[in-house]
């Protein structure tokens, strides 16, 4: 956080995984610097990134993004020729709103939008996608469950919230479009001719359109009360699609409640 810039905050993350193996003891020493090898050291797989929030108080505005990497660098000139290979991100802006009539009440606008599709350079490669390597075949896991962003890999997605808040209550609705893993799609085409088999899979994008809105409140006995409904349409759930204008449509509906107490 330079002190010449109030407000900015700089980070960086990087992570690294190994078999639990007797010869992936090297790997802790390669964390310190090894960000460029060959594909023998690929058995131990790594993530890095880079990000900035930046806060700016009197104008109500923070910006903040964060880009990532899950393969090793092809070097200087590699990425002056290419600079998106195995590149993800995420990038939001939030903007704080006076709202003249209503007293004692400030709203928020957020916008946010993600990135964790393959970079189109694999196509001369093989299939590929962030939360996995081919070493580490069970992918980024815990008992099955997937560790990562919540819009899983290999997609994108956009969120449009508006929240208002006071000192007892906040109320948000927002809308978010998701394509979940149009990775899944991207390695059909990875080796094979522009037949026209290939083409058809253009129609077969899937995307959740969901709708949501929440309320929360502070009741006087000291317990959090909130509500929310989150209505989602699922667009070509099993990635064959009627035809380019047409899809078939599932509609998933989410209740929420939830009773928290508060301990000063």
């Amino acid at each position: 956080a330079p002190s010449f810039l109030p407000g900015l905050t700089l980070f960086a993350n990087r992570s690294y995984l190994a078999p639990w193996e007797s010869e992936s003891i090297y790997a802790v020493s390669s964390l310190f610097y090894n960000f460029k090898g060959t594909g023998g050291q690929d058995i131990w797989d790594q993530r890095a990134s880079l990000g900035f929030d930046y806060l700016l108080p009197d104008a109500g505005i923070e910006v903040y993004a964060e880009a990532g990497l899950n393969d090793y660098g092809p070097g200087l000139d590699g990425y002056i020729r290419y600079p998106f290979h195995s590149l993800v991100y995420t990038a939001g802006l939030r903007k704080s709103i006076q709202i003249p009539f209503l007293i004692e009440t400030a709203g928020e606008l957020l916008f946010e939008a993600s990135n964790l599709e393959l970079s189109q350079d694999f196509q001369f490669q093989w299939p590929a996608t962030f939360y996995m390597h081919h070493q580490i075949v069970q992918g980024y896991t815990n008992d099955g469950q997937w560790l990562g962003a919540g819009i899983g890999t290999g997609g994108n997605s956009q969120y449009v919230g508006f929240s208002l808040f006071s000192s007892e209550w906040t109320s948000t609705f927002f809308v978010k479009r998701v394509n979940p893993d149009n990775d899944y799609l991207y390695r059909l085409t990875v080796g094979t001719e522009n037949t026209d088999e290939v083409k058809e899979r253009i129609e077969d994008f899937r995307a959740d359109l969901s709708f949501g809105t929440s309320y929360s409140r502070v009741l006087s006995s000291g317990f959090l009360f909130s509500l929310g409904l989150v209505i989602t349409q699922i667009n070509n759930r099993y990635y064959e699609s009627i035809s380019w204008t047409r899809t078939d449509k599932e509609m998933n509906y989410t209740f929420i409640t939830n009773l928290k107490y508060l301990i000063n």
